[in-house]
């Protein structure tokens, strides 16, 4: 069991740092990635974020079974494993905006305004 932790724990570094790397590199020439003007050319953003939104999905409940077998081999009461999976659980409370209402937008909101008139 403890080549199979420490693998996922390989898997969630090297995912995070392709994670925070690839949107970056989704563009040639990267200096497209900043300045939209440049010319050349980025992929398709909307296949990327389904893609990575779909793996991040899959992380999370990864990580949500992770503490399992490590629970199951702890040598205390049963109380004591009760009130660690209850602990453990409440991290459920971030899956919370799964379940809110997405207001969309549409206005070009990335500079302060202020009308007088």
């Amino acid at each position: 069991m403890g080549k199979i932790l420490r693998w996922i724990i390989i898997w969630f570094v090297v995912y995070g740092v392709v994670n925070c790397i690839t949107p970056i590199f989704c563009c040639i020439p990267v200096r497209k990635f900043w300045d939209h003007d440049a010319p050349g050319y980025c992929i398709e953003w909307g296949y990327l974020h389904y893609t990575l939104s779909a793996i991040n999905i899959a992380n999370d409940f990864l990580l949500l079974l992770f503490p399992i077998p490590i629970l199951v081999k702890l040598n205390v009461s049963a109380r004591v494993r009760v009130i660690l999976v209850v602990t453990l659980t409440c991290g459920l409370v971030y899956y919370s905006p799964l379940w809110q209402q997405n207001v969309q937008i549409t206005d070009d909101s990335t500079g302060l305004q202020l009308r007088l008139s």
